[in-house]
């Protein structure tokens, strides 16, 4: 998936979010809750950079959020 899909993806849900109430659905006859959601089951998996170079930016962009994060730090 290209970067410009996932951006139109991006959009496209917080478009929706932005302009809609989203709440749960209640059934006519009783006004009782409608669950329309399933969880999937627990299982795991492993996350890791596809090369040393993007391990890079985002061991980068972790240091740069550690420092933007620093209650001590003051931006002037």
């Amino acid at each position: 998936m290209h970067l410009a899909e996932i951006h139109c993806i991006f959009l496209a849900i917080a478009t929706t979010l932005a302009v809609f109430n989203i709440s749960k659905a209640l059934d006519p006859v009783n006004g009782e809750d409608i669950t329309f959601i399933s969880h999937p089951q627990p299982s795991r998996c492993k996350i890791e950079p596809r090369s040393k170079m993007m391990k890079d930016m985002v061991s980068g962009q972790a240091e740069t959020l550690k420092i933007l994060m620093d209650p001590m730090l003051v931006i002037t």
